[in-house]
């Protein structure tokens, strides 16, 4: 193995030094505040993505997820256990949403939202966890992609969804769990 020269040098630790920047950018404080649970997991992918290890980082992504997505289950009266996959979550997620349209209930913005994310989860479930769970590999370009994907999605949630740790405000007062509403 030849020596590198001071240019070649410079170029790696330069390459290196841009993909570090990746964990020290900050989380936004709403994420931080409403998932802080995922707080851990972002941090983890964010350093995955710094030291090259690019399919880690999107495992710790899709962790990163988790907190949001067992958030509308207990919200819209539905009960789920640690045993229970994310297909079979959304699946009576999604049982409970079509209910609802079908209903067409006072909160149509708020359902369009959920409907929305659900759908977001779903994509996240069949892009990228469901792949990386069994045995899928990713490059920093496809791991970077999705940890930005996952921070975005985590921030539309903190921002659109009522503050709490429910979101019953789907349901009509007359339906939604008790404490649900705000």
């Amino acid at each position: 193995m030849g020596h590198k020269s001071g240019e070649e040098i410079a170029t790696l630790l330069g390459g290196w030094v841009e993909e570090t920047r990746i964990y020290t950018e900050p989380i936004d404080s709403q994420v931080g505040r409403r998932f802080h649970h995922s707080v851990y997991e972002i941090r983890r992918a964010a350093y995955c993505l710094a030291y090259g290890l690019s399919t880690a980082s999107v495992v710790h992504s899709m962790r990163a997820l988790e907190p949001a997505l067992d958030e509308f289950g207990p919200a819209l009266g539905l009960s789920f256990t640690d045993k229970h996959t994310w297909g079979e979550k959304l699946d009576k997620i999604e049982g409970v949403v079509i209910q609802q349209k079908k209903a067409r209930g006072k909160n149509w913005d708020h359902l369009q939202l959920c409907q929305q994310a659900t759908a977001d989860f779903s994509r996240f479930k069949d892009a990228w966890r469901n792949v990386v769970s069994h045995k899928g590999k990713y490059d920093f370009r496809e791991a970077r992609s999705v940890y930005d994907r996952t921070i975005d999605f985590l921030s539309l949630l903190a921002k659109k969804l009522p503050s709490g740790s429910s979101i019953g405000f789907l349901l009509p007062p007359e339906q939604s769990p008790s404490g649900a509403q705000k």
